[in-house]
């Protein structure tokens, strides 16, 4: 590619993330943590983070308030990513997650996240409308702040819309559902969220059709469901791919779905008509986010690896 494509996401409710290590944790007890990380996180950030490691341009942009806000536009500026966030009255929220080094099993805890006044909410969509004509992709990831209606993700798609940019959402349930049905060009569910917009998948050989069907019925370009271990299909309205995940020491899961999206975008940035190759990026990135802890966090070198070892399938 002649430059760096320019990737902007969109995280509605971001936050601060806490990732403690403790030794033996579980529900009951008191806990010294043998490490502690603060980064900035929430689905777009992590997004935007993997972009820039894969060698992209990113800016992210959303809302942010408070002192931990701040703190947050500060820390995704210092990753080398335009943080463009827009300023609100509420505080923007933590994410702690717990994690025992010596077993599988871990804890995570949201807050709701800060309120978003009418007016907070038209300065974004003001925002989104400069932002979006410097983008090559547009990525809308994960849940609002609260106020927000899952409207607001049909009339974000609308506004992206009038630019070149192509379009991918990640999101849930209704928020989902309701910028599935304003058409971007790119879905991304897992196989639960899938749901939301159809596909039921209770095997994970039904995968393919399911998301051919999903695809056919919303007019979209392409959907990608991924499946954890199982790996992840991809399909437009004529044809579908699988991959399997490669087998990897898991140190964590979180953010591996937010790696996905990236890695996707990646591949079509490099070639937009190999949707096969696209699909190996997708599982890649995610298979690489499992070696590390918190989210994006990986080398490129990692993700390379991943992408040699995953075989993709065309289905018939």
């Amino acid at each position: 590619m002649s430059k760096a494509p320019v990737l902007l996401t969109v995280t509605l409710n971001p936050a601060v993330d806490r990732n403690y290590e403790v030794d033996g944790f579980s529900a009951d007890g008191v806990y010294r943590a043998q490490s502690v990380r603060v980064t900035a996180g929430g689905k777009g950030v992590n997004v935007a983070r993997v972009w820039r490691t894969l060698g992209g341009q990113a800016i992210a942009t959303g809302f942010a308030g408070g002192q931990c806000g701040d703190w947050l536009c500060r820390k995704i500026t210092a990753e080398g990513i335009a943080s463009e966030f827009v300023p609100i009255s509420g505080e923007t929220r933590m994410a702690i997650s717990i994690s025992d080094p010596g077993a599988s099993h871990q804890a995570v805890i949201n807050e709701l996240g800060p309120q978003a006044t009418t007016i907070e909410q038209e300065r974004f969509l003001d925002r989104l409308a400069d932002l979006s004509c410097k983008a090559d992709y547009v990525a809308i990831c994960g849940s609002a702040a609260l106020g927000v209606p899952p409207e607001f993700y049909a009339t974000m798609i609308d506004i992206v819309r009038r630019s070149a940019a192509k379009i991918l959402v990640d999101a849930s349930g209704d928020n989902l559902l309701a910028a599935t049905s304003a058409g971007p060009h790119i879905v991304k569910p897992n196989r639960i969220e899938a749901e939301a917009i159809g596909a039921r998948i209770e095997n994970w050989d039904q995968a393919p059709l399911e998301a051919l069907n999903v695809c056919r019925n919303y007019g979209l370009e392409a959907v990608l469901i991924s499946g954890g271990a199982d790996g992840a299909v991809i399909a437009t309205q004529s044809e579908a791919w699988s991959a399997r995940a490669p087998s990897v020491p898991v140190v964590s899961t979180i953010g591996c779905g937010d790696s996905m999206a990236a890695g996707l975008l990646w591949g079509l940035a490099l070639d937009g008509s190999d949707l096969g190759s696209a699909l190996r990026w997708a599982v890649a990135a995610g298979a690489a986010n499992t070696l590390c802890h918190g989210a994006g966090w990986m080398a490129n070198r990692d993700i390379e690896a991943m992408w040699g070892r995953i075989k993709t399938n065309k289905m018939a």
